[in-house]
């Protein structure tokens, strides 16, 4: 298993298909784009994209008031 290729990284170095416009959704901190080949995650100048056959597993929470989706993924040990 691979970890995701692009965590946390400028936004000026995305593959061209994380730079789609696609449906955006206001998520504070962040601004979620989902496009057909997967969801970005934007906060300020910084972004990680996931493709969707990268999803390990989406989580539903639901809530009433605000309903949610989870996405689990491998993201690169922190303490490295």
């Amino acid at each position: 298993m691979d970890w995701v290729e692009y965590d946390e990284t400028s936004v000026k170095v995305l593959p061209q298909w994380a730079r789609e416009s696609g449906t955006t959704f206001d998520a504070a901190p962040y601004s979620v784009s989902i496009v057909p080949e997967g969801v970005v995650l934007r906060r300020g100048g910084r972004a990680s994209a996931l493709r969707w056959v990268d999803v390990l597993a989406p989580i539903r929470l639901d809530d009433a008031l605000a309903p949610r989706l989870l996405l689990a993924w491998c993201r690169e040990d922190p303490r490295k």
